[in-house]
């Protein structure tokens, strides 16, 4: 619930779905490695799923007089690489669809889009994030 009276106030989404395949292999989730493997490929029922959860996101925002912020989003460097591009993509483009600025989650641990062991960015995520 947020304060009526609070009209200054972002609304911060995250989003990471669906969680079996942007989380494999997860350290912090029990059973997450045996997700490891699955893919995205953007089929229309992959991409419906996500255009219908930020549509309702939308739709309550609009409701409730509210501007939304897509925060948090991303995939784990575990899932290959291809996926990670498609998925972060058609994200990004739902974000614009419907109205939201964003920020990717995070810049170089296990979502990163720069490798800081290889001192060097990701360049095909890069290239996704920055509409390459």
């Amino acid at each position: 619930e947020l304060p009526e009276e609070e009209r200054n106030a972002l609304v911060r989404l995250y989003y990471f779905e669906p969680t079996e395949f942007t989380h494999q292999g997860a350290s912090w989730i029990n059973g997450s490695k045996s997700w490891l493997g699955r893919k995205w490929t953007g089929t229309e029922q992959e991409k419906q799923a996500i255009s219908g959860d930020f549509a309702r996101a939308q739709n309550w925002a609009r409701q409730q007089g509210r501007i939304l912020y897509l925060g948090e989003f991303g995939t784990l460097n575990t899932i290959d690489m291809d996926s990670r591009i498609r998925w972060t993509r058609f994200v990004i483009e739902q974000a614009g669809k419907y109205g939201m600025a964003w920020g990717y989650w995070d810049f170089c641990s296990v979502f990163g889009a720069y490798n800081a062991e290889k001192r060097a960015w990701e360049k095909p995520l890069l290239n996704a994030l920055s509409g390459n």
